[in-house]
């Protein structure tokens, strides 16, 4: 895979892990009184401690899996060719591989013409042998 595919692989995942994250927080947040004279009966303290303790999990879980997936993004970020050069040197490299695509073109056309001609040799010569 190349290095292109590998980061908007792993964008997407760090936006996976995000939204998964999020909507786990959103369904294990505990409750909270909107009126401090209207306290949340509904659930017990320790279920609202235990909720607490896994949104906090899930939080460092998130936190780990997004920093892990930045930290790989800017290795390949770094590990890509020409990052480091001028916009004159890119374009120079790019010219480069142009001109080596053109020469690999035009020898890939002459090895199919070769070919070509060496089979109608070929199927002649299975003509008059029969």
């Amino acid at each position: 895979m190349d290095r292109v595919s590998q980061l908007q692989d792993l964008l997407d995942k760090t936006v996976q892990d995000f939204a998964t994250a999020l909507l786990e927080i959103q369904n294990n947040a505990p409750p909270v009184a909107v009126d401090p004279s209207i306290p949340v009966t509904f659930v017990s303290a320790e279920q609202i401690q235990a909720q607490s303790e896994a949104v906090q999990a899930i939080v460092q879980n998130t936190i780990r899996s997004i920093t892990t997936s930045t930290h790989q993004m800017g290795l390949l970020i770094d590990s890509l060719p020409g990052i480091d050069l001028s916009q004159q040197d890119q374009f120079a490299r790019l010219k480069a591989l142009d001109e080596e695509n053109k020469a690999a073109d035009q020898a890939l056309e002459d090895a199919v013409a070769e070919a070509n001609l060496l089979m109608r040799q070929l199927q002649a010569g299975i003509g008059k042998s029969t």
